[in-house]
C-alpha cells in the first residue's frame, strides 16, 4: 500500500547510535544552510561575516514588519496613520491633581 510504509534513517555516529530523529536531520540542515549562506556572502561581497547585535536585528525586523504591515493594509483599501505619543503629564498626576482640588470643595 502506497504511503503507508514507514522510513526512518539511519547513520551511525561516533557515540555508536544508530538512529538520528527528524528533528535532529531539520537542525543539521538548518545549520548547513546558515553556514551556506555565510559562506557566500563571504564570496559574493567579499565582506567578513558580521553577527548582527540583538538590538539592532529587532529594530531592522520591526521595520520589516511595519513595511509589511502598510503594504498589506494598502492592498486591502485601508489607510494607517502613525499616532505620536503624546508626552503630557502623566495620568497619575493629573488624577492627583484633581483630587485635590475635589477635596477642597467640601
Amino acid at each position: 500500500m502506497l504511503g503507508s510504509e514507514v522510513y526512518t534513517v539511519h547513520l551511525v555516529g561516533s557515540s555508536g547510535d544508530d538512529f538520528v530523529s527528524c528533528q535532529a536531520l531539520k537542525a543539521i540542515t538548518a545549520t548547513a544552510h546558515k553556514l551556506g549562506r555565510i559562506v557566500y556572502h563571504l564570496l559574493r561581497h567579499g565582506e567578513a561575516y558580521v553577527r548582527e547585535h540583538e538590538e539592532k536585528y529587532a529594530g531592522e525586523a520591526r521595520e520589516r514588519r511595519e513595511r509589511q504591515f502598510h503594504r498589506r493594509a494598502k492592498e486591502l483599501g485601508y489607510v494607517v496613520l502613525r499616532l505620536k505619543a503624546r508626552v503630557d503629564a502623566s495620568p497619575t498626576s493629573e488624577a492627583s491633581k484633581e483630587g485635590e482640588s475635589m477635596s477642597g470643595i467640601g
